[in-house]
């Protein structure tokens, strides 16, 4: 696992689910990064930061963000391909004007 920082855009809307572990509220953020174009990371949060961006976050709003960063892969069900994404999971979440 590595901690991952990064200033960028809310590009989805959040989606809030209620689970068993708790709160959770995600989105995809998209970064530009120097000279290769532009990242796309899911986010989520839980609990309290989860209930701040559900409140307070929208797309298209800026913010900057830190936390664990993951590599998730999966198989899609309908055709078998193997699926991967990068995701942060929020330990720190700011937002920007």
């Amino acid at each position: 696992m590595a901690y991952f920082h990064a200033i960028g855009v809310i590009a989805t809307d959040l989606v809030r689910r209620e689970t068993k572990r708790g709160v959770l509220a995600s989105f995809r953020l998209v970064t530009a990064t120097p000279g290769m174009g532009q990242l796309w990371i899911t986010a989520e949060a839980w609990g309290h930061t989860a209930g701040i961006l559900n409140t307070y976050g929208s797309t298209g709003r800026g913010v900057a963000v830190s936390g664990r960063l993951s590599y998730n892969t999966w198989r899609d069900r309908s055709t078998g391909a193997k699926r991967s994404t990068l995701v942060v999971t929020i330990a720190d979440l700011d937002f920007l004007d």
